[in-house]
């Protein structure tokens, strides 16, 4: 009598083991894949950040150490102080404006002003100093997620005292005309932003030679 054959394969035990396995398997490795995604994305948010801060704290840097005692115009024909601004923002006009060769016809002076708008740190600069009615300046987005941008001056007061005030001219100083009024002692810069990585920093500026 001839035996059929036996044939081999798995039962049914084994497959349900079979498959817990892999599904435990494709569950981890599911968790792995979304951590280094999700590290991937923190790291290039703190690396944008890092660079962001960098290019802002050069930036500042070539700003507020060329301020020169140069008033310029406005729109409307007025004219405004070398230093102008709040604790909030800050306007000034600044030297190394880079023209190699002279290609451009333009100064290499250069009007700058430094605000918060929303939660952006602005930079805007103008391609002239004195400006037309129809001049608008160029915005360059240096900053994201900043909670607080505050700027401080030191001047001496009318006893010879050192002190820091959040608006630049100070009061005593406006009716000493644009071009004789001083510039600050010094700015104290203070960048606050979401992720904690801010800025705070104190350029020391040169002695307005007409005042």
């Amino acid at each position: 009598m001839v035996r059929p054959a036996r044939t081999s394969g798995f039962t049914l035990i084994e497959l349900v083991v079979a498959i817990a396995i892999f599904a435990a398997m494709y569950v981890m490795a599911q968790q792995f894949l979304s951590a280094a995604l999700r590290n991937r994305d923190i790291l290039n948010r703190h690396a944008d950040a890092l660079e962001s801060g960098q290019r802002t704290l050069i930036f500042l840097t070539m700003d507020m150490e060329q301020i020169i005692a140069r008033p310029v115009r406005d729109r409307f024909g007025d004219t405004r102080p070398a230093v102008e601004g709040g604790e909030n923002g800050v306007s000034v006009t600044r030297l190394g404006w880079a023209n190699p060769m002279d290609l451009r016809k333009r100064s290499t002076m250069q009007r700058v002003t430094w605000r918060l708008k929303d939660d952006q740190l602005i930079r805007a600069h103008y391609r002239v100093l004195d400006r037309g009615a129809g001049a608008e300046p160029r915005e360059t987005v240096m900053m994201e997620d900043v909670r607080a941008f505050r700027v401080r001056y030191l001047h001496e007061t009318p006893a010879g005292e050192p002190e820091w005030i959040r608006r630049w001219p100070p009061e005593d100083r406006t009716g000493s005309g644009v071009l004789r009024q001083p510039l600050p002692l010094s700015l104290e810069i203070t960048v606050e932003r979401d992720q904690g990585m801010g800025l705070h920093r104190f350029f020391r500026l040169v002695e307005n030679p007409w005042s």
